[in-house]
């Protein structure tokens, strides 16, 4: 069973939530493009304040231990970020030598997490990331991924550690009657809601948009769902792998007459950082109007925005040709004489400097037009670089100015000196699991910059104190233990 995209459990039903060597490669680009823009919001919700509830100052969130614990020299083994005290953890991300630390630009914000599996626990990670103070809720029998056969250690999950740090987290059952209420009593204190539910399964158990808005009309709700939320589809289930088929990321990545899919959960993925984004969105325009709004994301929507805008090259002026496929627009890689490279030669001067480069200008002269030269030079560096290691073929290349670089495998990128330069992988010390390696955030703040505050948590890890935070008396929150409403 893929950790992908629909499951959580309603009466009866499910939640929702969940390359081709090459022809993906434009995912990075858009990935990046979107992250930058929910950063940016980032930054200018926590400058306008959103909530209006008091600022801590900066030295109640300095930590006296931090350039005691924190080592930040690269190790032996892969010279990643190190954390090397588990209490440590707060210094995770915000790390600058003395001891500066913040806690995010979306410090103050607070986020109850209802979702499951990955979609939307990725985008409310990526929101505790930033600073937020995301409470992951759980039913008794936890988040579908804890119960899914994979890689765990200690019995906690990979896939809990990587898309739910940065969380608190409790559990709530809300086949009790008292349940709902309990969020509801939480959500009057809190700013944002993300749930991945089938619709129609959160307004059964009495904790949707409807329900929470009028215990708090300035909550930003955020519902994700696999197809949509009315039309043919709304209620089935959702996959990753089913999403991309029916968006047609696997149309993009055929090969060989076959559609193939794009191997990772990117449908998943998007969907999350789309929810961020427009969570923080919503967030700066509460901040103006004084109200909230629910938020509805299908995945096969944020998927195709995500996509289509350089897939769709041949469909994009109507009327269009029928029978036209998505373009190559991403070059595969070259394999060498020890494993492969990646080159982008964009341009006429790109493929000249880069064939003078490796001793062959020849391959790109003649009277022929441009798409027959480029396809006989390709062809002709798919021999050539094999006849020599990559080291070899690099530098040649670089010092045309023609984009290249090492492909890496997952035993190489840790070491790779630019993800050094950039501290781009962390590691720290989880109470059950051991020592753990995490990915920033790959937004870097001058002047709020975030912190891991928590690892991800176990299963109902800050019932107590949560509960204590929302509002509810000690006498409450026994009472509550004793009917098995919270665990």
């Amino acid at each position: 069973m893929s950790c992908a995209a629909v499951l959580g459990k309603r009466p009866g039903g499910r939640s929702v939530g969940g390359r081709r060597k090459g022809r993906g490669g434009d995912l990075a680009r858009h990935s990046a493009s979107l992250l930058g823009a929910l950063s940016s919001l980032a930054h200018t919700v926590w400058r306008g304040s959103v909530i209006g509830r008091p600022e801590t100052t900066p030295e109640e969130h300095q930590l006296p231990w931090t350039d005691q614990f924190l080592d930040s020299r690269p190790s032996s083994s892969n010279r990643t970020f190190l954390l090397s005290h588990p209490l440590s953890l707060r210094a995770g991300f915000g790390y600058k030598h003395g001891g500066d630390l913040v806690m995010g630009p979306l410090k103050g914000i607070r986020v109850l997490d209802l979702s499951q599996v990955l979609a939307g626990p990725f985008g409310a990670m990526m929101l505790g990331d930033l600073g937020a103070d995301v409470v992951k809720i759980e039913p008794p029998h936890g988040d579908v991924t804890r119960n899914i056969p994979g890689v765990q250690r200690n019995g906690v999950p990979v896939g809990i550690v990587n898309y739910n740090r940065s969380k608190r987290g409790i559990v709530i059952d809300f086949k009790k009657p008292a349940g709902a209420e309990v969020f509801l009593k939480m959500a009057e204190k809190a700013d944002a809601v993300v749930q991945n539910f089938r619709p129609g399964v959160v307004d059964k158990l009495g904790v949707g948009y409807e329900a929470t808005s009028k215990r708090n009309r300035r909550i930003v709700y955020c519902s994700m769902a696999g197809y949509g939320f009315t039309g043919p589809d709304a209620d089935k289930p959702a996959y990753d792998p089913i999403i991309q088929g029916k968006a047609g990321a696997m149309e993009s990545q055929r090969t060989q007459g076959r559609p193939r899919v794009i191997k990772n959960a990117v449908a998943d993925k998007i969907t999350g950082m789309t929810a961020a984004f427009s969570i923080v969105s919503a967030l700066l325009a509460a901040r103006e109007s004084g109200k909230g709004q629910h938020i509805q994301i299908a995945m096969i929507d944020a998927l195709a925005y995500f996509l289509l805008s350089d897939t769709m090259i041949h469909q994009t002026f109507l009327p269009h040709t029928p029978g036209l496929r998505p373009p190559v627009t991403t070059a595969e890689p070259f394999e060498t004489a020890d494993g492969f490279i990646t080159i982008a030669p964009l341009t006429d001067k790109h493929w000249t400097a880069l064939l003078k480069a490796v001793g062959h200008s020849e391959w790109f002269e003649g009277d022929e037009p441009r798409l027959e030269r480029t396809k006989r030079s390709g062809r002709n560096l798919i021999q050539l670089f094999k006849t020599q290691p990559s080291a070899h073929w690099l530098p040649l290349i670089e010092q045309a100015d023609v984009p290249c670089g090492r492909l890496n495998t997952y035993d190489t990128i840790f070491d790779d000196p630019q993800f050094i330069a950039n501290q781009t992988f962390f590691e720290y010390e989880h109470p059950r699991a051991g020592r753990v390696r995490g990915v920033r955030p790959p937004a870097q703040f001058s002047q709020t910059k975030p912190e891991l505050k928590h690892h991800a948590p176990d299963l109902g890890g800050s019932t107590d104190e949560i509960l204590a935070e929302y509002g509810f008396s000690s006498a409450e929150i026994g009472n509550l233990r004793a009917e098995r409403v919270v665990g």
